[in-house]
């Protein structure tokens, strides 16, 4: 009977492995929210994650595909919040490239789309803060 349980809990512990292995810590929230639609250009990104993650990469474009961030430093210390300043945006869509690395070594790359447009009507965004879904890359080794 020892046996017995020993393996049916070995083989619980075989299939929890990977959803272990594959959770990554999540982009939590974004001002200004995918999807959303603004009347004035945000001044600030900010970020929230679901644990303390650095922040490699921020680029954001315009819907010409061209760079509207000034400047951004890849952070060296974790953290759980950002608030990223933003060059004076122009109407239309943009979207957010966003690279960051949680305390498991993965990257993790996000993308969040808003509109800025003085005539629509505001609208929060989606409840889901992200564009896709995470892709993690692995550091080399791994």
């Amino acid at each position: 009977m020892n046996k017995l349980m020993n393996s049916l809990f070995l083989a619980g512990l075989v299939a929890l492995t990977p959803s272990v292995l594959l959770a990554h810590t999540d982009l939590a929230t974004s001002s200004p929210a995918n999807e959303a639609v603004l009347n004035k250009a945000p001044e600030k990104l900010e970020l929230t994650f679901t644990e303390e993650v650095q922040l490699l990469k921020v680029a954001v474009t315009n819907s010409e595909g061209a760079q509207e961030l000034a400047s951004f430093k890849p952070t060296a210390t974790a953290q759980k919040t950002f608030a990223v300043p933003l060059s004076t945006l122009k109407q239309g869509v943009h979207t957010v490239n966003i690279t960051y690395m949680g305390d498991d070594g993965h990257r993790v790359d996000k993308k969040v789309i808003f509109t800025v447009d003085a005539t629509a009507h505001e609208a929060a965004g989606a409840t889901h803060e992200s564009a896709d879904a995470p892709r993690a890359t692995h550091p080399a080794g791994h």
